[in-house]
This record gives C-alpha cells, structure tokens and sequence, in this order.
C-alpha cells in the first residue's frame, strides 16, 4: 500500500469514527500526516540555470531551494533521492 492509499484510508476511517462519537484524529494531525504524504510522493525537479543547453542547477519543487548535486556526475543525480533543505522526494526522470 502506497502513503496516499494509506492516507485515503485513514481518512475514510477517520471520518467514520468522528460520525460514530468516536475518538478521532483531529485537524492539526491530519494536516501534519498530508504534508508528510506529500513530501513522500516524488516531484519533479525544477530545472534551473542552463548552459548549452545542459542544466547545471536544478531546484527543489517543493522549498526551490538548490540541490546540491556538485558530488554527482550528470548520470548519478538520481541518488540524491530527498531535498535536505525541506524533505522533500525527488523525481529526477526525463531531466537529466
């Protein structure tokens, strides 16, 4: 089960619960449970400054802070798998 399927889950019962009286999960926790699914879920990264056409920097699509990738060559960007800045998952297909 992906984090969002989870997450759908627990949503559904979450709610059933607080129909039936029940102890729930409130507002604040579910909204710190959401962002953490989102930072899970992989995102795209922002390409950033361009040199003959190849992108030399590339931006977190969450936070756009930068992301380090001065240790990796272009073909290992891909293992820089989270943002250290936010948390954030990175998707690095079709961008490098």
């Amino acid at each position: 089960m992906s984090s969002k399927e989870a997450l759908i889950d627990l949503k559904k019962r979450n709610k059933a619960l607080k129909e039936e009286g029940h102890f729930h999960i409130g507002v604040k926790v579910m909204s710190v449970i959401e962002d953490l699914v989102e930072k899970d879920t992989p995102m795209k990264v922002i390409n950033g400054t361009t040199i003959n056409e190849a992108c030399l920097e590339y931006e977190c699509p969450r936070c756009k802070q930068e992301i380090d990738n001065g240790r990796y060559s272009k073909d290992q960007y891909y293992l820089i798998k989270h943002c250290i800045s936010c948390g954030q998952k990175l998707d690095w297909s079709d961008d490098v």
